[in-house]
């Protein structure tokens, strides 16, 4: 290793040392160990040097340099014409010579010795230039002297601090004031004379020291001042956590990080300050839903985004993934929002990085964007929504847009507040007609322009409006080669679980779950009959079982819920599940109920067959089968009379029952009239008749 002069460096045993020269001889160099005053220069081979560690230069010099006072430079420049003949004659290195060197020259300028032996030490250990004969003074560990106090206070009596005083502010800043932000200076004050400075008197009561007596509040509060830092004290009271998203220096800006635009996205969640109501009954509050924004960072541009009852999740990051690369034609008729293909440059475009926090970004699923399309998710530390600012800032703009008009809208510091509204009194927008609101804004905010952007001399002259999409159309132009553009369909399969269904008469099944596709055209793959006949892939979501992704014929193709599984609508697979077997549950015991009543039927039906089949073979005895088929017609007849008797007897018997109880009124009541007791008499003379007919026949 070479070694300059004035580097630092240790050596295998683990001593600091200072380079200061080369010797005259070739292989030789002088040493001097760093930080001892009693140490003088050492004459080393250079090839011991080799294998040592260097660690840099001691720049304590310069920094006295800059902190002294004339009064101390020209004292510095003193002590320096005085050794400065000595430090020109190589001879004060060697040890033989060094000491007659340093008598012969104290003689001359009438000084100690070992004074000029001191400014040596200083000037070689302290980096061999001027500003390492300043005497340098600690700060820190100075004691205020009485004849530097300061002027005496007026109206009151002043204090001098001791070291017990000092002491008791130690103790009170450190186990009162650095331990919570919530303390203030006054209430620590208030907590030192507290503890230190008061005492009980015979009769135990408390009694606290006279003004002039105890140390003031402004002397505590200049003790901390000059002896703590303020970064010190905040990163203290803040926490480790606190003090980088409140009180960090802020020295560059969010575009330092990326170098052409599409290569970092952010995406974050939060819940809407707007609740929504029921779009079956707007009289029914259904709660806040979730929005989640996915911006590109250099261009400001709003690229995907995703407004739905999901939480913040990976399962909803992905509904705002696939918006970048969705139909963005079909997305506003949908919505009733004119389209221009210009308001989406980014249409299928992935980025390089994604930054996401914890709540959207932990999964495993989210490595298939980095296995199956090369798109790295930087997870982002709790608590430090400093890390993704736009996307932060986008969720404030969006809700100062719509909370002048937008009804249901209730920010959260009005929602804890007293005699405040929870937005439930005003909330009117079902969820569709929030997803136009927010719709609308993303374009507004694409074309909007960015006065922050810093135009270049040829972008002002050419009066270039710094819009989200006219800085991603100028940026892109030389960096589209980095950026990858993926389909609908390649996004799907690529992050989506990947199932199996099976084409059958009922639909396509997935599981113990039945699906039709979306497209009428496609629904002749099922006019088959019998047992599932292929199968086919799919893939559908974790948390959702309404929709899933087919492949048909080489098409990913939507399917929703059939008819005979609509019932598990708006459930995820894991509710789905637990139903299912819920319901296995409860079908052995409908199974179970039904062989009962089996079996309670056929025990209630052998006491009407068994005697019958008794009667039967004794009436069959000694006859034959033609016997009993000979008088059929007749004899079926005759039956039939029967029960044409029975039942007009029956029938006859009911009227007459009726018309008994027509003809018995209440005392109070008055009598039916002649016409209508002559026409129930006709009634019953006439079922007389029938009577006596079919008893004839």
């Amino acid at each position: 290793m070479i070694l300059f002069r004035n580097d630092q460096f240790i050596d295998p045993e683990g001593n600091r040392f200072i380079h200061l020269c080369d010797a005259k001889e070739p292989a030789y160099s002088y040493v001097i160990r760093a930080h001892d005053m009693r140490a003088w220069p050492l004459k080393v081979e250079t090839e011991a040097l080799r294998n040592v560690r260097l660690i840099g230069v001691d720049a304590e010099n310069l920094e006295a340099h800059r902190q002294c006072s004339d009064a101390e430079l020209d004292l510095a420049h003193a002590r320096w014409a005085i050794i400065e003949p000595l430090v020109m004659n190589d001879a004060i290195l060697r040890r033989g010579s060094r000491w007659e060197l340093i008598t012969e020259r104290a003689h001359e300028v009438k000084n100690c010795k070992n004074t000029i032996a001191s400014y040596l030490k200083k000037y070689w250990q302290m980096g061999q230039c001027i500003a390492a004969l300043v005497t340098r003074r600690s700060t820190s560990d100075a004691q205020p002297k009485d004849a530097f106090r300061g002027r005496k206070p007026e109206g009151y009596p002043g204090y001098v601090l001791t070291d017990d005083d000092r002491r008791n502010f130690e103790d009170i800043i450190r186990t009162v004031y650095l331990a919570s932000d919530k303390v203030t200076i006054s209430a620590a004050y208030d907590s030192l004379e507290d503890k230190h400075y008061k005492r009980l008197d015979v009769e135990g009561r408390v009694l606290y020291r006279d003004l002039g007596q105890m140390p003031t509040r402004r002397q505590f509060a200049h003790y901390l001042r000059t002896r703590y830092e303020k970064e010190f004290v905040l990163r203290l009271r803040a926490g480790p956590k606190q003090f980088p998203l409140m009180h960090r220096p802020i020295l560059g800006s969010v575009e330092q990080k990326v170098v052409f635009a599409g290569q970092v996205y952010e995406i974050d969640a939060t819940i809407i300050d707007v609740t929504i109501v029921f779009s079956d009954d707007r009289s029914r509050i259904i709660g806040r839903p979730t929005l989640i924004y996915i911006i590109e960072v250099r261009s400001r541009l709003i690229v995907g985004w995703y407004l739905g009852l999901e939480n913040a999740s990976w399962d909803a990051a992905l509904h705002a993934i696939f918006s970048i690369s969705e139909d963005k034609q079909k997305m506003c008729e949908a919505l009733g929002v004119d389209y221009n293909e210009a308001d989406w440059p980014a249409h299928q475009i992935l980025p390089v990085e994604f930054h996401a926090d914890r709540g959207e970004a932990m999964s495993r699923e989210a490595s298939r964007l980095s296995d199956e399309l090369s798109v790295t998710v930087m997870n982002l530390p709790s608590c430090r929504p400093d890390w993704k600012p736009l996307v932060e800032q986008k969720f404030r703009t969006t809700h100062v847009a719509i909370a002048d008009f937008a009804p249901g809208y209730s920010p959260a510091k009005d929602r804890d507040a007293r005699q405040k509204s929870d937005g439930s009194e005003t909330a009117a927008l079902t969820l569709r007609e929030l997803q136009r609101l927010i719709l609308l804004d993303i374009i507004r905010h694409n074309n909007s322009p960015r006065d922050s952007y810093r135009l270049t001399v040829r972008q002002i002259s050419e009066k270039f409006m710094a819009t989200p999409v006219n800085v991603w159309n100028h940026e892109i132009q030389t960096n589209a080669g980095r950026l990858a553009r993926v389909s609908e369909h390649k996004l799907r399969t690529a992050l989506l679980p990947r199932l199996e269904a099976w084409v059958t008469k009922h639909g396509l099944r997935q599981g113990s779950l039945y699906y039709i596709p979306v497209d009428e055209a496609l629904h002749s793959k099922f006019a088959r009959t019998g047992t599932p006949t292929y199968p086919v892939d799919c893939y559908a979501h974790r948390n959702q079982v309404d929709v899933i992704h087919v492949v048909i014929d080489g098409r990913l193709v939507a399917a929703t819920l059939a008819p005979r599984s609509s019932q598990y609508r708006g459930l995820s697979r894991e509710e789905t599940l637990s139903f299912r077997k819920a319901e296995a549950q409860l079908l052995k015991v409908v199974r179970h109920k039904q062989q009962q009543e089996r079996i309670k039927f056929r025990h209630e039906s052998q006491k009407t067959t068994e005697p019958a089949k008794a009667l039967a073979k004794q009436a069959k005895k000694g006859k034959s089968k033609s016997a009993g088929r000979k008088n059929l017609p007749e004899d079926r007849r005759t039956e039939l009379a029967r029960e044409r008797r029975g039942t007009v007897a029956e029938n006859c018997l009911a009227d007459t029952a009726t018309a008994r109880g027509a003809f018995t009124m209440p005392a109070d009541q008055p009598s039916t009239s002649l016409s209508t007791a002559r026409r129930l008499a006709s009634g019953l003379a006439n079922k007389a008749r029938q009577i006596k007919f079919w008893s004839q026949s």
